[in-house]
């Protein structure tokens, strides 16, 4: 780990996860800490905060910017849950004072290379594919960041403290946590797709891509970027003057773009770091496990695969990571066969986007449970893709009612209204027939019901192996 010498006074702005390890990889290196958060105390872990407290830290609850960026601050870091219009990081602006995200501080002190993906989709499936291709290869791998893995939850800058030498961090990244960076340089980052999202935070898709290509701002020539070709947002970003390689990837025909290409050729899933470097086989596309069904999996395994080469593991290991892949918890996680019908968890699907691409890959004919907290997106593209592939679809949460009228305003009329996810599920357990599937698939957040997507995950894991219980 590479010390930092910060005199004054590091005021950091959060106190969940980030901020606690932010403060905590701080006081380590002898930086005088004041941790703030606006509240209220019930929905903080005080005793995760207290061990910054007994490393000499300093915690307040306060939503007074005064308090949380004192006099003598020469440094703010901010959690990615903190908009950066908020009072405190407003002050520390006008005052001059920089503001890192959590994941620049990781990377300031981190002494490993960092691989480092973000995007709307695809995020977390290709972070622990790459992962898995890492340690496949015989090489150390710690996953960090913004991961949604249940089992693998670290920051970046906690991962970036313990990490030994000869380690790679692979780090799933937001585009919260990109929106302060300033030397933020990963030796490969790749953007997986920008589609609509998190339009409640940001003002248009615009100003959202333009956080998400914050990954590659500061690489070098020896850097890498991966992009996808087939989409919109990532064509724009990859036609802009760039210090990095490129490596275009595409599950449609080989892209004929500036740099390298990943791609599928006869079937093959293949990659091709450079023009000057030859091809590489990666595996069959018939061979691709359940885990990876769809299109938008194929595109997954490119953007892993391509990373992993350009770091250096092998063909072989990258092969074999992609055939044992048993798939993420939260995304098309299935839970139990009952009386016929598959029950899949796709919890960590919170937008429209992702719930077309999932429905796309389904098998069967589905029982849909959708609805949630709006976040300002458009759901008129899941109508159709529920008319392909539903059989009909319950809602819940706070959208439901605008979810159901903008799908009928589409032509697709197979709603019901539940109370809960239970009774959700008991509606979905009703009408669905043997040789479909239920699938939890919300195109919207948790937080009006549930206190995030895993929770929400976790609640239908219990319920559907209750009514397994019942069943049997």
């Amino acid at each position: 780990m590479k010390p930092l010498d910060l005199p004054g006074v590091t005021s950091v702005i959060g106190g969940g996860r980030s901020g606690i390890d932010a403060a905590l990889a701080l006081l380590n290196m002898g930086a005088l800490v004041v941790l703030s958060d606006r509240g209220p105390a019930d929905l903080l872990n005080l005793g995760k905060i207290s061990e910054v407290t007994r490393a000499g830290g300093q915690f307040i609850i306060t939503s007074d910017p005064e308090q949380a960026v004192p006099a003598g601050t020469k440094l703010v870091v901010v959690s990615p849950g903190v908009p950066l219009t908020a009072p405190p990081i407003a002050r520390a602006q006008a005052l001059g004072i920089p503001v890192w995200s959590e994941i620049e501080l990781g990377a300031r002190i981190s002494d490993a290379p960092i691989a480092a993906i973000t995007g709307t989709n695809g995020k977390t499936t290709s972070t622990m594919l790459l992962h898995q291709m890492f340690l496949a290869s015989g090489m150390t791998s710690h996953v960090c960041g913004n991961i949604s893995a249940d089992h693998v939850k670290q920051t970046l800058v906690a991962a970036a403290c313990a990490a030994e030498p000869g380690s790679i961090l692979t780090a799933e990244i937001s585009s919260f946590q990109l929106e302060s960076t300033r030397t933020f340089a990963p030796q490969v980052g790749a953007i997986t797709n920008v589609t609509p999202d998190h339009l409640d935070r940001y003002a248009n898709m615009e100003q959202y891509a333009e956080a998400k290509s914050r990954i590659f701002a500061s690489q070098t020539e020896d850097q890498w970027a991966v992009l996808n070709a087939d989409n919109f947002y990532c064509r724009q970003i990859g036609s802009r003057p760039m210090r990095s390689q490129r490596v275009w990837i595409s599950a449609l025909r080989k892209p004929h773009l500036e740099g390298g290409a990943a791609w599928v050729e006869d079937g093959v899933l293949t990659v091709m770091l450079t023009a000057q470097r030859q091809s590489v086989a990666i595996c069959q596309l018939s061979e691709l496990p359940i885990s990876l069904a769809g299109r938008h999996n194929v595109e997954n395994v490119l953007t892993a695969a391509s990373m992993a080469l350009a770091l250096g593991a092998s063909q072989e290991g990258i092969a074999g990571a992609v055939n044992q892949f048993a798939g993420v918890p939260h995304r098309m996680e299935t839970v139990a066969v009952i009386q016929g019908v598959t029950y899949i968890n796709n919890s960590m699907c919170t937008n429209t986007e992702a719930a077309v691409s999932s429905l796309s890959a389904l098998r069967a004919p589905a029982v849909v449970i959708a609805g949630g907290a709006g976040k300002g997106l458009d759901y008129a593209p899941l109508g159709a893709a529920l008319q392909r592939h539903s059989r009909c679809t319950v809602l819940i949460g706070a959208n439901s009612q605008e979810m159901k009228q903008v799908l009928g305003e589409n032509g697709y009329y197979d709603t019901t209204l539940a109370e809960d996810l239970q009774d959700a599920l008991r509606q979905a357990h009703q009408r669905a027939q043997p040789g479909d599937c239920v699938i939890l698939c919300p195109a919207a957040a948790s937080f009006d019901m549930f206190n995030n997507f895993e929770d929400r995950g976790r609640q239908f894991r219990e319920l559907v192996l209750n009514l397994s219980g019942e069943s049997g």
